[in-house]
């Protein structure tokens, strides 16, 4: 729900997939995002800006929390947006 439809990609029926590779931080809080691959450019700074606002459970070791990359793909459907009834994925 926190995506926001590039409106040139709705425009033109576009979608696609972007995927990330993050640095999330003892906190949960993500420290940095790269882009790994990608169908289309238009997705990107979308991708970006949800992953750098989002929060995880950190991963912990023995009790302690830790600093890890971890990789997610988010998938940019129109059928996920054409029913207000249904979060944007």
């Amino acid at each position: 729900s926190l995506i926001h439809y590039p409106e040139a990609a709705r425009k033109y029926g576009m979608e696609g997939k972007v995927t990330v590779q993050m640095l999330i931080n003892k906190d949960g809080s993500v420290d940095k995002v790269e882009l790994l691959k990608t169908s289309d450019s238009i997705f990107n700074e979308e991708a970006i800006r949800v992953m750098k606002s989002a929060r995880f459970t950190p991963a912990m070791q023995n009790g302690t929390p830790l600093k890890v990359w971890i990789t997610r793909t988010i998938n940019f459907r129109l059928k996920d947006i054409a029913n207000p009834t249904k979060p944007h994925e």
